[in-house]
Protein backbone atom coordinates (compact mmCIF):
# COMPACT_ATOMS: atom_id res chain seq x y z
CA UNK A 1 0.00 0.00 0.00
CA UNK A 2 1.45 3.32 -1.05
CA UNK A 3 5.16 4.03 -1.18
CA UNK A 4 6.25 7.48 0.00
CA UNK A 5 9.72 8.71 -0.91
CA UNK A 6 10.88 5.42 -2.38
CA UNK A 7 13.82 6.91 -4.31
CA UNK A 8 17.41 7.05 -3.10
CA UNK A 9 18.39 10.18 -5.03
CA UNK A 10 17.97 13.75 -3.75
CA UNK A 11 15.22 15.42 -5.78
CA UNK A 12 14.25 19.08 -6.12
CA UNK A 13 10.59 19.97 -6.55
CA UNK A 14 10.49 23.56 -7.74
CA UNK A 15 8.47 25.93 -9.90
CA UNK A 16 9.46 24.04 -13.04
CA UNK A 17 8.08 20.79 -11.61
CA UNK A 18 4.91 22.59 -10.55
CA UNK A 19 4.41 24.35 -13.89
CA UNK A 20 4.87 21.12 -15.87
CA UNK A 21 2.48 19.05 -13.73
CA UNK A 22 -0.03 21.70 -12.69
CA UNK A 23 -2.49 21.22 -15.61
CA UNK A 24 -3.03 17.59 -14.60
CA UNK A 25 -2.81 18.18 -10.81
CA UNK A 26 0.72 18.48 -9.44
CA UNK A 27 1.52 15.18 -7.63
CA UNK A 28 2.82 16.78 -4.45
CA UNK A 29 2.27 13.50 -2.60
CA UNK A 30 5.41 12.24 -4.37
CA UNK A 31 7.54 14.67 -2.38
CA UNK A 32 7.45 12.40 0.67
CA UNK A 33 5.71 11.87 3.98
CA UNK A 34 4.85 14.64 6.41
CA UNK A 35 6.13 12.58 9.32
CA UNK A 36 9.61 13.64 8.30
CA UNK A 37 9.85 17.26 7.17
CA UNK A 38 11.46 20.56 8.11
CA UNK A 39 10.85 24.12 6.94
CA UNK A 40 12.60 27.44 6.82
CA UNK A 41 10.65 30.12 8.63
CA UNK A 42 10.28 32.09 5.39
CA UNK A 43 8.13 29.25 4.01
CA UNK A 44 5.38 30.04 6.55
CA UNK A 45 5.85 33.77 6.06
CA UNK A 46 5.23 33.29 2.35
CA UNK A 47 2.51 30.63 2.34
CA UNK A 48 0.85 30.98 5.74
CA UNK A 49 0.34 28.21 8.33
CA UNK A 50 -0.95 24.67 7.87
CA UNK A 51 -4.62 24.36 7.00
CA UNK A 52 -6.16 22.93 10.18
CA UNK A 53 -9.19 21.63 8.29
CA UNK A 54 -6.89 18.92 6.97
CA UNK A 55 -4.77 16.38 8.79
CA UNK A 56 -5.40 13.88 11.59
CA UNK A 57 -8.44 14.71 13.69
CA UNK A 58 -10.02 16.70 10.85
CA UNK A 59 -10.37 15.46 7.27
CA UNK A 60 -7.89 12.64 7.84
CA UNK A 61 -4.63 13.59 6.10
CA UNK A 62 -2.94 15.80 3.46
CA UNK A 63 -2.28 18.76 5.75
CA UNK A 64 1.35 18.34 4.67
CA UNK A 65 0.90 17.86 0.91
CA UNK A 66 -1.58 20.78 0.67
CA UNK A 67 1.05 23.04 2.25
CA UNK A 68 3.64 21.81 -0.25
CA UNK A 69 1.20 22.53 -3.10
CA UNK A 70 0.58 26.03 -1.76
CA UNK A 71 4.30 26.68 -1.28
CA UNK A 72 5.16 25.55 -4.81
CA UNK A 73 2.32 27.62 -6.27
CA UNK A 74 3.81 30.69 -4.56
CA UNK A 75 7.27 30.08 -5.98
CA UNK A 76 8.81 27.99 -3.19
CA UNK A 77 10.97 24.88 -3.43
CA UNK A 78 10.82 21.47 -1.72
CA UNK A 79 13.75 19.07 -1.49
CA UNK A 80 13.52 15.31 -1.02
CA UNK A 81 16.62 14.16 0.84
CA UNK A 82 16.91 10.35 1.35
CA UNK A 83 19.68 10.72 3.97
CA UNK A 84 17.23 12.31 6.41
CA UNK A 85 15.78 9.32 8.29
CA UNK A 86 13.16 8.92 11.00
CA UNK A 87 11.49 5.85 12.49
CA UNK A 88 7.75 5.76 12.06
CA UNK A 89 5.39 3.09 13.41
CA UNK A 90 2.82 1.78 10.96
CA UNK A 91 -0.49 -0.01 11.56
CA UNK A 92 -0.05 -3.54 12.79
CA UNK A 93 -3.54 -4.99 12.22
CA UNK A 94 -6.03 -5.06 9.35
CA UNK A 95 -8.75 -3.08 11.12
CA UNK A 96 -6.39 -0.16 11.85
CA UNK A 97 -5.03 -0.26 8.30
CA UNK A 98 -8.55 -0.11 6.84
CA UNK A 99 -9.35 2.94 8.97
CA UNK A 100 -6.11 4.57 7.87
CA UNK A 101 -6.71 3.92 4.17
CA UNK A 102 -10.22 5.35 4.40
CA UNK A 103 -9.02 8.45 6.28
CA UNK A 104 -6.14 9.03 3.88
CA UNK A 105 -8.41 8.99 0.84
CA UNK A 106 -10.92 11.26 2.55
CA UNK A 107 -8.15 13.74 3.38
CA UNK A 108 -6.69 13.51 -0.11
CA UNK A 109 -10.02 14.42 -1.73
CA UNK A 110 -10.50 17.26 0.75
CA UNK A 111 -7.03 18.66 -0.02
CA UNK A 112 -7.71 18.54 -3.76
CA UNK A 113 -10.78 20.73 -3.32
CA UNK A 114 -8.89 23.11 -1.00
CA UNK A 115 -6.22 23.46 -3.69
CA UNK A 116 -8.83 24.11 -6.37
CA UNK A 117 -10.57 26.64 -4.11
CA UNK A 118 -7.31 28.51 -3.56
CA UNK A 119 -5.74 28.46 -7.02
CA UNK A 120 -8.53 27.52 -9.45
CA UNK A 121 -6.43 24.64 -10.85
CA UNK A 122 -8.91 22.40 -12.64
CA UNK A 123 -6.48 19.49 -12.56
CA UNK A 124 -7.48 18.98 -8.93
CA UNK A 125 -11.14 18.54 -9.89
CA UNK A 126 -10.23 16.23 -12.76
CA UNK A 127 -8.34 14.01 -10.35
CA UNK A 128 -11.40 13.78 -8.08
CA UNK A 129 -14.04 13.06 -10.72
CA UNK A 130 -11.98 11.24 -13.35
CA UNK A 131 -8.56 9.94 -12.34
CA UNK A 132 -9.41 8.52 -8.92
CA UNK A 133 -12.56 6.65 -10.11
CA UNK A 134 -10.56 5.31 -13.08
CA UNK A 135 -7.84 4.06 -10.73
CA UNK A 136 -10.49 2.33 -8.61
CA UNK A 137 -11.74 0.47 -11.68
CA UNK A 138 -8.23 -0.59 -12.70
CA UNK A 139 -7.44 -1.79 -9.20
CA UNK A 140 -10.68 -3.78 -9.05
CA UNK A 141 -9.87 -5.51 -12.35
CA UNK A 142 -6.31 -6.34 -11.32
CA UNK A 143 -7.35 -7.62 -7.91
CA UNK A 144 -9.87 -9.99 -9.50
CA UNK A 145 -7.37 -11.23 -12.07
CA UNK A 146 -4.77 -11.90 -9.38
CA UNK A 147 -7.24 -13.01 -6.70
CA UNK A 148 -5.99 -10.42 -4.18
CA UNK A 149 -8.72 -10.34 -1.55
CA UNK A 150 -6.80 -8.07 0.78
CA UNK A 151 -6.34 -5.47 -1.94
CA UNK A 152 -10.05 -5.59 -2.77
CA UNK A 153 -10.87 -4.96 0.89
CA UNK A 154 -8.62 -1.90 0.88
CA UNK A 155 -10.18 -0.73 -2.37
CA UNK A 156 -13.57 -0.67 -0.67
CA UNK A 157 -12.09 1.57 2.02
CA UNK A 158 -10.59 3.87 -0.60
CA UNK A 159 -13.96 4.27 -2.32
CA UNK A 160 -15.64 4.94 1.03
CA UNK A 161 -12.96 7.51 1.82
CA UNK A 162 -13.49 9.15 -1.59
CA UNK A 163 -17.22 9.45 -0.89
CA UNK A 164 -16.55 10.72 2.65
CA UNK A 165 -14.21 13.37 1.26
CA UNK A 166 -16.95 14.67 -0.99
CA UNK A 167 -19.42 14.76 1.93
CA UNK A 168 -16.86 16.48 4.15
CA UNK A 169 -16.83 19.40 1.74
CA UNK A 170 -20.51 20.08 2.36
CA UNK A 171 -19.79 21.22 5.90
CA UNK A 172 -20.25 24.97 6.51
CA UNK A 173 -17.25 27.29 6.61
CA UNK A 174 -15.22 25.27 4.14
CA UNK A 175 -14.02 28.11 1.93
CA UNK A 176 -10.45 29.27 2.58
CA UNK A 177 -10.12 32.16 4.96
CA UNK A 178 -8.86 35.40 3.41
CA UNK A 179 -6.99 36.17 6.65
CA UNK A 180 -3.96 34.27 5.36
CA UNK A 181 -3.66 35.19 1.70
CA UNK A 182 -5.31 36.86 -1.25
CA UNK A 183 -5.70 34.48 -4.15
CA UNK A 184 -5.50 35.66 -7.75
CA UNK A 185 -8.95 36.26 -9.21
CA UNK A 186 -10.08 33.28 -11.35
CA UNK A 187 -9.39 33.91 -15.02
CA UNK A 188 -13.03 34.08 -16.12
CA UNK A 189 -13.94 36.68 -13.49
CA UNK A 190 -10.80 38.65 -14.24
CA UNK A 191 -11.49 38.79 -17.97
CA UNK A 192 -15.03 39.92 -17.16
CA UNK A 193 -13.48 43.17 -15.86
CA UNK A 194 -12.38 44.17 -19.37
CA UNK A 195 -13.09 47.94 -19.47
CA UNK A 196 -14.07 47.79 -23.15
CA UNK A 197 -17.85 47.42 -23.51
CA UNK A 198 -17.37 45.06 -26.48
CA UNK A 199 -14.69 42.82 -25.03
CA UNK A 200 -14.87 40.18 -27.74
CA UNK A 201 -14.50 42.62 -30.68
CA UNK A 202 -13.20 46.15 -30.07
CA UNK A 203 -11.66 45.03 -26.78
CA UNK A 204 -10.32 41.61 -27.81
CA UNK A 205 -6.73 42.90 -27.79
CA UNK A 206 -7.21 44.05 -24.18
CA UNK A 207 -8.74 40.70 -23.25
CA UNK A 208 -5.64 39.02 -24.67
CA UNK A 209 -3.44 41.33 -22.62
CA UNK A 210 -5.38 40.53 -19.45
CA UNK A 211 -5.08 36.79 -20.08
CA UNK A 212 -1.31 37.05 -20.55
CA UNK A 213 -0.94 39.09 -17.35
CA UNK A 214 -3.05 36.56 -15.47
CA UNK A 215 -0.80 33.76 -16.72
CA UNK A 216 2.38 35.33 -15.31
CA UNK A 217 1.01 36.84 -12.08
CA UNK A 218 1.69 35.00 -8.78
CA UNK A 219 -1.14 32.66 -7.78
CA UNK A 220 -1.55 34.33 -4.38
CA UNK A 221 -0.01 36.96 -2.14
CA UNK A 222 0.07 37.52 1.59
CA UNK A 223 -3.11 39.21 2.80
CA UNK A 224 -1.03 41.90 4.51
CA UNK A 225 1.18 42.53 1.49
CA UNK A 226 1.02 45.75 -0.51
CA UNK A 227 0.88 46.16 -4.29
CA UNK A 228 2.13 49.15 -6.27
CA UNK A 229 0.54 49.75 -9.68
CA UNK A 230 2.69 52.21 -11.61
CA UNK A 231 0.85 54.04 -14.37
CA UNK A 232 -2.46 52.47 -13.40
CA UNK A 233 -4.47 55.67 -13.20
CA UNK A 234 -7.26 54.48 -15.46
CA UNK A 235 -6.97 50.69 -15.65
CA UNK A 236 -7.05 49.53 -12.04
CA UNK A 237 -5.75 46.20 -13.35
CA UNK A 238 -4.11 45.18 -10.06
CA UNK A 239 -7.33 45.69 -8.10
CA UNK A 240 -9.13 43.31 -10.46
CA UNK A 241 -6.27 40.82 -10.35
CA UNK A 242 -6.07 40.66 -6.52
CA UNK A 243 -9.43 41.66 -5.12
CA UNK A 244 -9.24 43.01 -1.60
CA UNK A 245 -5.49 43.65 -1.73
CA UNK A 246 -4.00 46.87 -0.39
CA UNK A 247 -3.03 48.67 -3.60
CA UNK A 248 -1.21 51.93 -4.15
CA UNK A 249 -1.87 53.40 -7.59
CA UNK A 250 0.82 55.75 -8.85
CA UNK A 251 0.50 58.00 -11.89
CA UNK A 252 2.20 61.19 -13.05
CA UNK A 253 -1.15 62.70 -14.08
CA UNK A 254 -3.06 64.07 -11.04
CA UNK A 255 -6.29 64.21 -13.08
CA UNK A 256 -6.47 60.41 -12.86
CA UNK A 257 -6.91 60.46 -9.10
CA UNK A 258 -10.16 58.79 -8.13
CA UNK A 259 -10.61 56.97 -11.44
CA UNK A 260 -9.72 53.56 -9.99
CA UNK A 261 -12.42 50.89 -9.59
CA UNK A 262 -14.77 51.37 -6.64
CA UNK A 263 -13.70 47.96 -5.33
CA UNK A 264 -10.05 49.03 -5.02
CA UNK A 265 -8.64 49.19 -1.49
CA UNK A 266 -5.73 51.59 -1.28
CA UNK A 267 -4.64 55.09 -2.21
CA UNK A 268 -3.54 57.22 -5.17
CA UNK A 269 -0.12 58.86 -5.35
CA UNK A 270 0.84 61.41 -7.97
CA UNK A 271 4.55 60.88 -8.64
CA UNK A 272 7.17 60.03 -11.25
CA UNK A 273 8.05 56.36 -11.88
CA UNK A 274 11.71 57.41 -12.08
CA UNK A 275 11.68 58.72 -8.50
CA UNK A 276 9.30 56.68 -6.36
CA UNK A 277 8.46 58.21 -2.94
CA UNK A 278 8.57 54.87 -1.08
CA UNK A 279 11.14 53.10 1.12
CA UNK A 280 13.13 50.09 -0.06
CA UNK A 281 11.30 46.76 -0.11
CA UNK A 282 7.86 48.25 0.57
CA UNK A 283 5.80 46.17 -1.89
CA UNK A 284 5.25 42.48 -2.57
CA UNK A 285 4.18 43.14 -6.17
CA UNK A 286 4.97 46.11 -8.43
CA UNK A 287 3.27 46.38 -11.83
CA UNK A 288 4.37 48.19 -14.99
CA UNK A 289 1.58 47.38 -17.41
CA UNK A 290 2.30 49.09 -20.74
CA UNK A 291 4.37 51.75 -18.99
CA UNK A 292 8.07 51.39 -19.83
CA UNK A 293 7.63 52.25 -23.51
CA UNK A 294 6.32 55.66 -22.38
CA UNK A 295 9.39 56.57 -20.25
CA UNK A 296 12.55 57.99 -21.82
CA UNK A 297 14.78 57.05 -18.86
CA UNK A 298 13.33 53.53 -18.60
CA UNK A 299 16.40 52.21 -16.76
CA UNK A 300 15.63 54.58 -13.86
CA UNK A 301 12.03 53.37 -13.74
CA UNK A 302 13.13 49.73 -13.61
CA UNK A 303 15.76 50.49 -10.97
CA UNK A 304 13.15 52.22 -8.81
CA UNK A 305 10.60 49.42 -9.29
CA UNK A 306 13.14 46.82 -8.15
CA UNK A 307 14.21 48.99 -5.22
CA UNK A 308 10.73 49.23 -3.71
CA UNK A 309 10.01 45.52 -4.30
CA UNK A 310 10.73 43.33 -1.29
CA UNK A 311 12.98 40.29 -1.48
CA UNK A 312 11.25 37.41 -3.31
CA UNK A 313 8.63 39.89 -4.54
CA UNK A 314 7.52 40.33 -8.15
CA UNK A 315 7.67 43.02 -10.79
CA UNK A 316 5.01 42.40 -13.45
CA UNK A 317 5.57 43.98 -16.86
CA UNK A 318 3.65 44.09 -20.12
CA UNK A 319 5.01 45.79 -23.22
CA UNK A 320 4.87 45.71 -27.03
CA UNK A 321 7.72 43.95 -28.81
CA UNK A 322 10.31 46.09 -30.58
CA UNK A 323 8.99 44.95 -33.95
CA UNK A 324 5.36 45.81 -33.22
CA UNK A 325 3.43 47.16 -36.20
CA UNK A 326 0.06 47.00 -37.90
CA UNK A 327 0.21 43.55 -39.52
CA UNK A 328 -2.57 44.47 -41.94
CA UNK A 329 -1.77 48.16 -42.29
CA UNK A 330 -0.81 48.06 -46.00
CA UNK A 331 -4.27 46.75 -46.84
CA UNK A 332 -6.08 49.02 -44.35
CA UNK A 333 -4.05 52.23 -44.50
CA UNK A 334 -6.97 54.17 -45.98
CA UNK A 335 -9.11 53.48 -42.90
CA UNK A 336 -6.44 53.21 -40.19
CA UNK A 337 -4.40 55.99 -38.60
CA UNK A 338 -0.69 55.88 -39.31
CA UNK A 339 1.47 54.05 -36.78
CA UNK A 340 3.34 57.23 -35.86
CA UNK A 341 0.03 59.00 -35.27
CA UNK A 342 -0.93 56.28 -32.79
CA UNK A 343 2.50 56.44 -31.15
CA UNK A 344 2.05 60.16 -30.53
CA UNK A 345 -1.51 59.68 -29.29
CA UNK A 346 -0.45 56.95 -26.87
CA UNK A 347 2.64 58.85 -25.73
CA UNK A 348 5.20 56.25 -26.80
CA UNK A 349 8.87 57.21 -26.76
CA UNK A 350 9.80 53.83 -28.28
CA UNK A 351 7.97 51.15 -30.20
CA UNK A 352 8.69 48.38 -27.67
CA UNK A 353 11.35 45.97 -26.43
CA UNK A 354 13.20 42.86 -27.44
CA UNK A 355 13.44 40.27 -24.69
CA UNK A 356 17.18 40.86 -24.50
CA UNK A 357 16.56 44.58 -23.95
CA UNK A 358 14.41 43.85 -20.90
CA UNK A 359 16.95 41.34 -19.61
CA UNK A 360 19.57 44.10 -19.65
CA UNK A 361 17.22 46.51 -17.87
CA UNK A 362 16.43 44.09 -15.06
CA UNK A 363 20.00 42.87 -14.67
CA UNK A 364 20.38 40.09 -12.12
CA UNK A 365 16.65 39.80 -11.43
CA UNK A 366 15.64 36.50 -13.09
CA UNK A 367 12.58 36.39 -15.34
CA UNK A 368 10.22 33.91 -13.70
CA UNK A 369 7.88 33.45 -16.64
CA UNK A 370 6.44 35.20 -19.68
CA UNK A 371 3.38 35.00 -21.92
CA UNK A 372 2.80 36.54 -25.32
CA UNK A 373 -0.45 38.02 -26.63
CA UNK A 374 -1.97 39.37 -29.89
CA UNK A 375 -0.87 36.83 -32.51
CA UNK A 376 -0.85 37.44 -36.29
CA UNK A 377 -4.47 36.26 -36.63
CA UNK A 378 -6.08 38.05 -33.68
CA UNK A 379 -4.16 41.21 -34.63
CA UNK A 380 -6.76 41.79 -37.35
CA UNK A 381 -9.36 42.58 -34.67
CA UNK A 382 -6.83 44.95 -33.11
CA UNK A 383 -6.43 46.83 -36.39
CA UNK A 384 -10.17 47.06 -36.96
CA UNK A 385 -10.68 48.34 -33.40
CA UNK A 386 -8.33 51.28 -34.02
CA UNK A 387 -9.54 52.01 -37.53
CA UNK A 388 -11.77 54.87 -38.67
CA UNK A 389 -14.40 52.43 -39.93
CA UNK A 390 -18.00 53.10 -39.00
CA UNK A 391 -19.62 50.69 -36.60
CA UNK A 392 -21.56 48.91 -39.34
CA UNK A 393 -18.41 48.13 -41.32
CA UNK A 394 -16.59 47.02 -38.20
CA UNK A 395 -19.31 44.50 -37.49
CA UNK A 396 -18.99 43.14 -41.03
CA UNK A 397 -15.21 42.76 -40.71
CA UNK A 398 -15.50 41.18 -37.26
CA UNK A 399 -18.10 38.70 -38.52
CA UNK A 400 -16.02 37.73 -41.54
CA UNK A 401 -12.94 36.98 -39.41
CA UNK A 402 -14.75 35.61 -36.36
CA UNK A 403 -14.03 31.88 -36.83
CA UNK A 404 -10.26 32.03 -37.49
CA UNK A 405 -9.88 34.68 -34.79
CA UNK A 406 -11.74 32.54 -32.23
CA UNK A 407 -9.56 29.54 -33.07
CA UNK A 408 -6.35 31.58 -32.89
CA UNK A 409 -7.39 33.12 -29.57
CA UNK A 410 -8.27 29.73 -28.06
CA UNK A 411 -5.04 28.03 -29.19
CA UNK A 412 -2.74 30.89 -28.16
CA UNK A 413 -0.27 29.55 -25.60
CA UNK A 414 2.35 31.25 -23.47
CA UNK A 415 5.03 31.05 -26.16
CA UNK A 416 2.88 31.46 -29.29
CA UNK A 417 4.22 34.11 -31.61
CA UNK A 418 2.78 37.44 -30.49
CA UNK A 419 3.33 41.15 -30.91
CA UNK A 420 3.32 41.90 -27.17
CA UNK A 421 4.52 40.09 -24.05
CA UNK A 422 3.85 39.98 -20.31
CA UNK A 423 6.70 39.13 -17.91
CA UNK A 424 7.07 38.32 -14.23
CA UNK A 425 10.44 39.32 -12.74
CA UNK A 426 11.56 38.07 -9.31
CA UNK A 427 13.39 40.43 -6.96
Amino acid sequence: MGGFGSKFVPTIFDERFFAETRPSCAPVWKIGAGANMAFRRVAFERAGPFDQRLGAGASGCSEDSEFWYRLLALGGTCLYEPRAVVFHHHRSDWAALRRQVRAYMRGHVSALVVQYDAFNDRGNLRRIVKKLPASFVRTAIHSVQRDRRGRRAMLVQEVLGWLAGLQYLLRPGWRRSTDQMIVKTPLGHFLGCNPFPRGWTDGLFYREKMRAIHRVAPAAIDANARILEIGGGRSGMASYLYRGANITTLDIDPVLSGQQPASARGDFVCADARDLPFPDGRFAVVTLFDVLEHIEEDSLAVEEALRVTRKDGYVLVSTPDAGWHYPYYPAMQRVCPHEMELMREWGHVRRGYRHTDLALLFGDAPAETSATFINPVTAFFHDVAFSRLRRRWRIIFYAAAALPTAIAYTLHGRSTRGTETAFAWRR
